[in-house]
């Protein structure tokens, strides 16, 4: 029966591949759905969906990299793949890729392109990257300190329920204050 399954695999392939096929198999083999968990092969087919532009594929071909899952770690290739579905509005691929530009990992550090992808990650609803934009913003990091900008940023992570970003937006509100 799994040889069968492995097969309808293959013939699917062969016959409609696409993005979002390639995609679907990459995620099967890497969750074991259908088949028994295969990183490498899973790893082969976001690669063959990442080809095709797939921002997800992209995405999971970053962490694949960053974290070294069915291949080598490569801090670099990671970056590329994440700048990759960045550019195409993945919002975690946004954040990672500030992430990796704000600490130098597999690309020359650059604090104002890091701020550039957090901000279009918090844009586009991404939580951790409104708290990283308070946190840039009310100590100057790359930038200069703002705290009406960390105010605006911690208050949209709190909106969506970031506790730490509620324990910070007390304490620009108080320095808000004292400026006053």
């Amino acid at each position: 029966m799994e040889e069968k399954k492995i097969r309808i695999l293959d013939i699917l392939e062969e016959t409609m591949a696409d993005d979002k096929l390639y995609y679907r198999l990459g995620s099967m083999n890497m969750n074991g759905t259908g088949t028994e968990v295969d990183l490498e092969k899973a790893r082969y087919y976001f690669e063959k969906a990442a080809e095709l532009g797939n921002a997800e594929a992209l995405f999971n071909m970053g962490v694949f990299y960053m974290e070294g899952m069915g291949c080598d770690q490569d801090m670099e290739l990671s970056a590329k793949y994440f700048h990759r579905a960045a550019r195409r509005r993945h919002p975690e691929a946004q954040y990672a890729y500030a992430d990796l530009l704000s600490n130098g990992w597999g690309v020359e550090q650059d604090e104002k392109r890091a701020i550039k992808f957090f901000s279009d990650a918090a844009e586009n609803g991404h939580t951790e990257a409104m708290f990283r934009l308070g946190e840039i913003y009310e100590l100057g990091k790359g930038t200069a300190v703002n705290l009406d900008a960390a105010a605006k940023w911690y208050e949209a992570a709190c909106g969506k329920g970031h506790r730490m970003a509620a324990q910070r937006l007390v304490m620009v509100k108080v320095q808000q204050q004292g400026d006053a």
